[in-house]
C-alpha cells in the first residue's frame, strides 16, 4: 500500500516538474518572440513613408533607384531622391516578397526609411531605406 503512495506521489511530482519546465520554456519562446517583434515595430515607428514614381535604375555593386516623389506625398517628399539596394531592404510585391529585378521604371512605389534626409542637395539621397513596396494600382 505505501508503495503504492509513493509511486502516485513519485508520478504528481514528475508532472509537475514536467509543466513547470514546460512553462518555463513556453514563457521565454514567447518573451524572445516579444522582444524582436518590439524591435522590429519600435524601429518601423521611428520610421518614414513616402511614395514615389522610379525614375532610373543603376545595376551594379550598390543598385541605385532614382525616384521623383509623387504629388500626393507632403511637399518634403516631392522631390527627387536616390538610394541603394542593400541587402537588408526588403523589396514587397502583391504581399509577397520581390527582387530588385520587380522594380522597373515608371512603378509606383512606397518607400519606407529610419534616415533624416538632407533636402539641401538634389537629388536628395535616402541613406537606410528598410522596405519598398511596389504599387499596383494608381494613386
Amino acid at each position: 500500500m505505501f508503495m503504492k503512495i509513493k509511486y502516485k506521489l513519485f508520478i504528481i511530482v514528475l508532472i509537475c516538474i514536467f509543466c513547470f519546465l514546460a512553462g518555463l520554456i513556453l514563457g521565454l519562446l514567447l518573451k524572445n518572440s516579444y522582444i524582436k517583434s518590439t524591435l522590429i515595430n519600435f524601429e518601423l515607428a521611428k520610421s518614414y513613408t513616402f511614395y514615389a514614381s522610379i525614375e532610373k535604375i543603376i545595376y551594379n555593386d550598390n543598385n541605385i533607384i532614382f525616384v521623383k516623389g509623387l504629388d500626393t506625398n507632403d511637399p518634403n517628399y516631392r522631390g527627387t531622391f536616390y538610394f541603394n539596394i542593400k541587402d537588408t531592404t526588403i523589396i514587397i510585391n502583391n504581399g509577397k516578397n520581390a527582387n530588385i529585378s520587380d522594380l522597373n521604371i515608371g512603378n509606383k512605389i512606397q518607400i519606407t526609411f529610419n534616415d533624416e534626409i538632407i533636402d539641401a542637395i538634389s537629388p536628395t539621397p535616402i541613406n537606410n531605406v528598410q522596405v519598398i513596396r511596389i504599387l499596383n494600382y494608381n494613386m
